[in-house]
């Protein structure tokens, strides 16, 4: 019983501890908060190409784009942070945004980098309950989180932002694969191309090849 219990505090000892260098901080007092109110769009008619773009911190995240020049926040890169349900979004662009449920969170100091601590809010097992509250103030600030020394935190951001920018191009490539399926089957199905057309196209461009 006892060599149970001593396990089980060594996890937890072991849980607890934290490379040598890096800290226990709040997030409050990493990240000050801004209120969005003076740059929330007033035109709801969002364009869907053009414009400056009015973000959400959800899935979506571009709602559309605006041709409103005022209320624009550029004072970027910024954190925006659903109040509401904790989510959150990395943002390095000039926009505006969909309503006061947002805070805009940015850096107290130079001594951290922005990158890092999002990615790592991203891992934080925070689940809103079913009350209809504000989190940052009353506890979201509040959670310690892991901080290694800024150098560290650079090269953990940059590998971060690498794999991000394959899963972009990937993101892009199915999409690339999508608008050309569409217009296979548009063609296929309505009979403007017929199958065995484009499989002797297909066998003749080999051939060529060969």
């Amino acid at each position: 019983m006892s060599e149970k219990v001593t396990t089980e505090k060594d996890k937890m000892k072991k849980a607890e501890s934290l490379p040598e260098g890096w800290k226990r901080v709040r997030l409050g007092e990493i990240l000050q908060y801004k209120q969005p109110t003076a740059y929330i769009v007033k035109n709801e008619y969002y364009d869907e190409k053009s414009g400056i773009p009015v973000l959400t911190a959800g899935k979506t995240f571009i709602l559309g784009y605006t041709a409103e020049e005022f209320g624009v926040f550029d004072e970027t890169p910024v954190i925006i942070f659903d109040d509401f349900t904790t989510e959150s979004r990395f943002v390095d662009f000039p926009f505006k945004v969909k309503s006061s449920a947002l805070k805009i969170l940015k850096l107290k100091d130079y001594q951290s980098n922005l990158y890092f601590i999002y990615n790592l809010m991203q891992i934080i097992p925070f689940k809103p309950g079913s009350e209809h509250k504000r989190f940052w103030i009353s506890e979201y600030s509040k959670i310690q989180i892991p901080l290694p020394p800024l150098p560290e935190q650079q090269l953990i951001a940059d590998v971060l932002s690498q794999v991000d920018e394959v899963i972009e191009k990937e993101i892009q490539y199915k999409e690339k694969l999508e608008r050309i399926k569409k217009g296979l089957m548009e063609d296929l199905l309505t009979g403007k191309v017929r199958v065995n057309d484009l499989m002797k196209e297909d066998i003749q461009n080999d051939t060529k090849v060969l």
